[in-house]
């Protein structure tokens, strides 16, 4: 089916670009979400002559878009999170964590814009892209600090031959007692 997209998508193409794609896709998502038309002769004339007004749209958009790429990339996001002694965290930085830092900062970044090549698993610096528009990406460096957790190993020594004797005794000891005062409540209860 072929259709008119209203807006800029990823996979698919750019706004005013006519694409072929499934019915289905077409009918089910992409028409009743108002990302795109049927290309009809009739639509087709009708985004001719609104094709001006969004251009400027888009235009207006995208040096939006630049400008607060522009503000982003003055932004340096700090996490502590707890880490092992070689420096790997006990879990990670997600973009979820990147997008409340952000929001902290004054940015509304959707958390599907922010894009993490690696897992952000180890101490360290790293830069995460942030996609603004189609056209138009910033740079976010982040530094995670890590809050050592300090793993405490008890070691049971092996207890020497004279506290086993001793051991053995008392509880050879309590043993005997436990049964003296048995037999002896045995005996009341027979009389």
């Amino acid at each position: 089916m072929k259709i008119i997209l209203r807006d800029n998508l990823d996979n698919l193409g750019i706004l005013g670009e006519v694409v072929t794609v499934a019915p289905g896709y077409a009918r089910n998502y992409l028409i009743p979400r108002g990302l795109a038309v049927v290309a009809t002769k009739g639509n087709l004339n009708q985004f001719e002559a609104e094709k001006e007004t969004w251009l400027k749209k888009a235009a207006l958009l995208k040096a939006d878009k630049e400008t607060i790429k522009k503000a982003l990339e003055g932004v340096d996001l700090s996490f502590t999170r707890k880490s092992g002694e070689e420096g790997k965290l006990f879990g990670s930085v997600t973009s979820m964590d990147i997008e409340a830092a952000l929001k902290e900062k004054g940015f509304e970044i959707l958390k599907k814009h922010i894009i993490i090549g690696e897992q952000l698993k180890s101490v360290g610096n790293f830069t995460v892209n942030v996609k603004l528009h189609h056209e138009v990406s910033a740079e976010i460096k982040i530094e995670i600090i890590g809050d050592k957790v300090v793993e405490e190993v008890v070691e049971t020594a092996a207890p020497s031959e004279e506290e086993t004797s001793t051991e053995e005794e008392t509880s050879t000891e309590e043993t005997s007692e436990e049964t003296a005062e048995e037999a002896t409540e045995t005996e009341e209860e027979t009389s």
